[in-house]
């Protein structure tokens, strides 16, 4: 498991990387990625080191500024929403 979260945290940080630079169609391979090794894990997997939600919100925000309103609505209601 400690392996899957070091894997995450690198997807994660390889899309910050391309969303600050503006690379947004880049960014969202990457955070798919994270999110996708956040369901592999679910229910004890990653733990406090998880970053589904910032991996989500991030994706979420790109989806809705490229007016892609569905999409950021099913990332919202699959990971967003308590």
């Amino acid at each position: 498991m400690e392996g899957a979260a070091i894997r995450q945290q690198a997807e994660y940080n390889v899309a910050r990387a391309f969303h600050q630079v503006g690379l947004e169609t880049f960014a969202v391979k990457y955070y798919e990625n994270a999110l996708r090794i956040s369901e592999e894990f679910e229910g004890g997997g990653l733990g406090k080191r998880d970053l589904k939600f910032e991996a989500a919100h991030n994706l979420n925000l790109i989806f809705q500024l490229s007016g892609n309103t569905q999409a950021a609505r099913e990332i919202a209601e699959k990971f967003l929403v308590l």
